[in-house]
């Protein structure tokens, strides 16, 4: 996989000279707007749109044309979050991420996208761990949890080399695994590779409950 160049089209069509500044403002914008399905004003909407117009599905999403666009609490499996939507002109509505716009090319790195598939094959398997996995100490710090307190799933081998080691004994390379997209999440476009992922997952993962912090502190290690 080549590595992508990243044009920094927001100094010549924002007038802002980073990224930074950019994600500061879009995060803003979006905490304008805490309750229900709120309406983003035309002002806000004008700005953001030059900056959706970036994302590689956007014309798709976009389909028969925008009404309005809206801030939603987006009810991922793996945590809420308020995010963007488009409103479209039959009524219909669409989630569209701004952070996959800011990215080069507008679209995620291809093993991004197929990590971010393959967890959503096994979040049930994860979720099951979360409330039924042993939770007395931390195995990182070895000091008392409280099951739903700031807790983790982390995985003993790293989610990314049992994924790698899939991939591998499969005979596959990422770029030639397809995604489908779902909205929020995304899954693998063949099933029987996303069910032959998901047994994987099911005899090769060691999953531990840990504390949120531990768990972040290892990743960022």
């Amino acid at each position: 996989m080549t590595k992508r160049k990243a044009i920094k089209w927001w100094q010549p069509e924002l007038g802002m000279a980073t990224k930074a500044m950019v994600e500061d403002r879009i995060r803003t914008i979006v905490a304008k707007y805490q309750k229900g399905n709120a309406p983003i004003d035309p002002i806000d909407q004008q700005w953001l749109d030059i900056v959706l117009r970036h994302h590689y599905q956007y014309a798709a999403k976009v389909g028969c044309g925008i009404q309005h666009l809206e801030v939603r609490t987006n009810p991922s499996w793996n945590g809420a979050t308020r995010g963007l939507w488009i409103v479209r002109t039959d009524g219909t509505a669409v989630d569209i991420s701004w952070v996959v716009a800011l990215k080069p090319e507008g679209r995620p790195e291809v093993k991004e996208d197929v990590s971010k598939a393959a967890r959503y094959e096994v979040y049930r398997q994860i979720h099951h761990h979360h409330e039924h996995g042993e939770c007395d100490l931390c195995p990182l710090c070895k000091l008392p949890m409280e099951r739903g307190v700031n807790v983790h799933v982390d995985h003993a081998q790293p989610f990314s080399a049992l994924l790698d080691n899939f991939i591998k004994a499969k005979g596959l390379v990422y770029d030639e695994i397809v995604i489908q997209d779902l909205g929020l999440d995304s899954q693998f476009a063949d099933r029987e590779l996303g069910q032959e992922w998901h047994d994987h997952h099911a005899d090769h993962a060691t999953l531990r409950i840990t504390h949120a912090q531990c768990n972040l502190a290892r990743k960022a290690a």
